[in-house]
């Protein structure tokens, strides 16, 4: 979350650099879009990148490249880390993604399905990875934790033997 002090006096210096004034529903919500991406510390480089390079008032996006690299770049980046975690059967590691790369993973069929991916599968789940993240907007959460997926499936499966006998057939 950014300090909502810094970021009133950056904006303030960008609105009077870039000649432009927003309302106080526009303020709020760069403000809330900004904070799902980036630290007090980066935003104050990126507001110092923008104003030196932004010839016109920059987006979210802009402001987030500033200081992290274009999309594929960030998600080339996410990529490399999964790829550490399912090497190493890591799910820890899984926690270190953005809300994009979450998302994009789960999509992808998880982290168990990077693990087990031959050499050609992998080249097309990373296709597939990166461009199902740069497609995701930053500010949309995971689906959902994949205990939560994993505590699901299994209620799912144990209904189902339940349903049916040991030949098959529906009891």
């Amino acid at each position: 979350m950014i300090d909502q002090q810094v970021f009133l006096t950056e904006i303030g210096i960008l609105m009077d650099w870039f000649n432009r004034d927003f309302e106080e529903a526009t303020l709020k919500r760069l403000h809330q879009r900004l904070s799902q991406q980036l630290t007090t510390a980066e935003f104050l480089m990126a507001a110092s990148a923008v104003f030196d390079t932004c010839r016109f008032f920059p987006t979210v996006e802009e402001f987030v490249s500033a200081v992290k690299g274009d999309p594929e770049t960030q998600a080339m980046h996410e990529w490399e880390l999964l790829s550490k975690a399912a090497t190493r059967n890591d799910k820890s590691m899984i926690a270190q993604l953005s809300a994009q790369g979450q998302s994009a993973l789960q999509l992808v069929g998880g982290l168990y399905k990077l693990g087990l991916a031959t050499e050609e599968e992998l080249r097309w789940l990373k296709k597939k990875f990166v461009a199902l993240w740069k497609s995701t907007p930053a500010h949309v959460r995971s689906l959902a934790p994949a205990t939560s997926i994993d505590a699901e499936l299994s209620r799912s499966i144990q209904s189902l033997a339940e349903q049916l006998s040991f030949e098959g057939v529906r009891r």
